[in-house]
C-alpha cells in the first residue's frame, strides 16, 4: 500500500507580499502628531485613511433598492392586484407584513450581538498595531542603549563603529524583513560595501544583523576593548532584538482565528441582509438611507480591523516604520558615534544623517501643515509660542 503523503501547504514566508499602495506607510500617525489641537480638522476633512468599501456599498445599494421597490411595489399587487397608494399604506402600517417583511425584534436582538462581536474584533486588531508600536519603541530604545554602551564603554574606535553600523542595520532590516522587501537603501551610506552585499545575499536579514552585531561586540571583548562584565550587560539588549523579531513575525503570519472571522462575515452579511425588510416598515422609500448608513457603519468596522491587524505594511493607517529608521534610530546613533569621535564620525560612516529614501506625497506635506499652523500662530508678544510649537513639530514627527 503506498504511503499517505500529506499535501503539501502552498505558503512560504518568504514569498508573501503587502498591498502596493502609493504612501510609504504611517502617514496617518505622522499626520496626528503635527496636526491641531485634537486633529479634528485633519480627521473630518480628509480623504486617505477612511475606510470606505465603494464596491461593497455599490451592491448593497443595489440589492436594498431591489428589496424595497418589491416589497413597496410587488406585495401590493399580490395582495390586491393593485398598486394603488392605499394598498402600499397597508404594506407600510404592517398589515400585511406577510409578505416582504421581517419583525423587528429580530434585527434589534440579532444587532446587539452583532455589534459586540465587531467591537471585540476590532479590539484584538488594535491590541496588534499597538503591540507593534510597541514593539518598536523597544527597538528603538535598544538599538540606542547598546550603541550607548558601545561609545561609553569600548576603547577602540574602530569596534565602536562597527557595533554602531550594525546597531543601525538591525531595524532597517527589521523593516525590510516585515514588508517581505530586499532593499535597503538606508544602509548604503552606513554599512561598508562588502558589509551591505553579504546582508542582502543573507537568507534571513533580521538575523544576520543581530549576528554580524553580536560578533561585533564579541570582537571588542576579544580584542580587550571591553569587559566580561560589560559583554554580558550588552548581551541582555541583543538578547532583546533577538525578542522582538519573534513578536514581529508572530503578528505579522497569525490572524485571528479563522472560526471567529468565518462566523462573524457570514452572520454580519446575513444579518445585512434581512435589515432592508425591517427598515421599509417604518420608513419606506427613505428605509434606503437607513440601509446605506447602517452598512457603511457595521461593514466599516470590518475593513477597519483588517487594516490595522497587519501595522507593519505601506498602507495610510500602517505604522511609520520609515520614520522609525531613517528619521529616529539612523540619525540617533549616528549623533552618538560623531560625539565620540570628536566629529569626525565621517571617516567611519559617509554622509552622516542622509538617506535616500524619500518621503510620501502625504509625508511632503507635514511641513506645510505646520508652516500653517505657525502662521496662524504668529502674533506680538507670541514668539515663544512659535518656538514651542516648532519643537513640538520636531518632536512627534521624529515619530518617537
Amino acid at each position: 500500500m503506498a504511503e499517505m503523503r500529506r499535501p503539501s501547504v502552498p505558503f512560504r514566508f518568504q514569498r508573501q507580499s503587502i498591498p502596493v499602495t502609493k504612501f510609504h506607510g504611517g502617514e496617518s500617525v505622522l499626520l496626528m502628531n503635527v496636526g491641531s489641537y485634537g486633529y479634528w480638522r485633519e480627521s473630518l476633512f480628509t480623504v486617505h485613511g477612511r475606510s470606505v468599501p465603494v464596491l461593497a456599498i455599490a451592491c448593497y445599494m443595489a440589492y436594498a433598492s431591489v428589496v424595497t421597490a418589491g416589497s413597496l411595489l410587488l406585495s401590493p399587487l399580490l395582495v390586491t392586484g393593485t398598486h394603488d397608494a392605499t394598498a402600499v399604506e397597508h404594506i407600510l402600517a404592517g398589515e400585511d407584513e406577510q409578505y416582504f417583511q421581517i419583525h423587528e425584534w429580530i434585527i434589534e436582538l440579532l444587532g446587539t450581538v452583532l455589534f459586540f462581536m465587531l467591537v471585540f474584533r476590532t479590539q484584538l486588531s488594535y491590541d496588534r498595531w499597538w503591540e507593534g508600536r510597541t514593539i518598536w519603541g523597544m527597538i528603538t530604545y535598544t538599538t540606542r542603549d547598546v550603541s550607548r554602551q558601545a561609545v561609553n564603554y569600548v576603547k577602540s574606535p574602530e569596534h565602536v563603529a562597527r557595533i554602531c553600523r550594525w546597531a543601525i542595520a538591525f531595524p532597517a532590516a527589521m523593516k525590510a524583513h516585515l514588508r517581505f522587501e530586499r532593499e535597503l537603501p538606508e544602509l548604503a551610506d552606513v554599512l561598508l560595501p562588502a558589509e551591505l552585499m553579504a546582508l542582502l545575499a543573507s537568507d534571513h536579514l533580521v538575523i544576520y544583523a543581530n549576528e554580524q552585531l553580536g560578533h561585533a561586540v564579541a570582537s571588542a571583548r576579544d580584542a580587550g576593548h571591553l569587559s566580561d562584565y560589560l559583554l554580558v550587560m550588552m548581551d541582555q539588549n541583543l538578547q532583546k532584538l533577538s525578542a522582538t523579531l519573534g513578536k514581529c513575525e508572530r503578528i505579522l503570519t497569525t490572524k485571528m482565528p479563522f472560526p471567529y472571522i468565518v462566523h462573524l462575515r457570514t452572520f454580519l452579511i446575513l444579518w445585512l441582509l434581512m435589515l432592508p425588510f425591517t427598515m421599509i416598515k417604518f420608513f419606506g422609500w427613505y428605509a434606503l438611507v437607513g440601509d446605506l448608513m447602517i452598512f457603511y457603519l457595521f461593514v466599516s468596522f470590518e475593513f477597519i480591523s483588517v487594516q490595522i491587524e497587519q501595522p507593519f505594511g505601506k498602507e495610510f493607517n500602517d505604522l511609520p516604520l520609515d520614520k522609525y529608521v531613517t528619521g529616529v534610530i539612523k540619525p540617533n546613533i549616528l549623533a552618538m558615534l560623531a560625539r565620540s569621535t570628536g566629529g569626525a564620525a565621517s571617516a567611519v560612516v559617509s554622509d552622516i544623517g542622509t538617506s535616500p529614501v524619500q518621503p510620501s506625497p502625504v509625508q511632503q506635506k507635514l511641513p506645510l501643515v505646520f508652516a500653517a499652523q505657525a502662521k496662524r500662530a504668529k502674533a506680538p508678544g507670541q514668539t515663544k509660542g512659535i518656538f514651542a510649537m516648532k519643537s513640538r513639530f520636531n518632536y512627534y514627527a521624529s515619530g518617537v
